[in-house]
């Protein structure tokens, strides 16, 4: 098996104009992740755990993931305006990516929640007392 250090791999996601993601079942990809935030456009398999966070042509694009002429035929259609579906997709999803998928923003998220639980749990002292 080859691995690449995190800095190799954010040079191949970059020069990369698709990510293509096909597994007929799966949890989140890190891979996914990191390819999104480099700017390439996910072709991925129509799953519960993809649909949980891409939209259709905003995001990602999905195909049933044992069918090699849909996918075929869609990284056709892809490719003959890479650069605009590249801008307009690639954008969204690093934006996403940073907010929502990456340490920083999901520890934000996660202190919010600690700040909004203690002090609520403050009012319901204060409320008993």
């Amino acid at each position: 098996m080859l691995f690449r250090s995190r800095d190799e791999m954010g040079r191949l996601w970059k020069a990369a104009d698709i990510v293509i993601s096909v597994p007929s079942t799966d949890g989140i990809s890190e891979g996914l992740l990191e390819a999104m935030y480099a700017g390439a456009v996910p072709v991925v398999s129509d799953i519960p755990s993809n649909r949980s966070f891409l939209k259709e042509g905003e995001s990602a694009y999905f195909v049933s993931g044992s069918n090699e002429k849909e996918l075929a035929e869609l990284l056709l259609v892809l490719m003959n305006d890479i650069e605009t579906i590249k801008k307009k997709v690639g954008d969204r999803n690093r934006e996403w990516v940073r907010n929502e998928a990456s340490l920083e923003g999901t520890a934000t998220e996660v202190a919010q929640l600690v700040e909004k639980l203690a002090a609520s749990k403050k009012m319901e002292s204060n409320e008993t007392s």
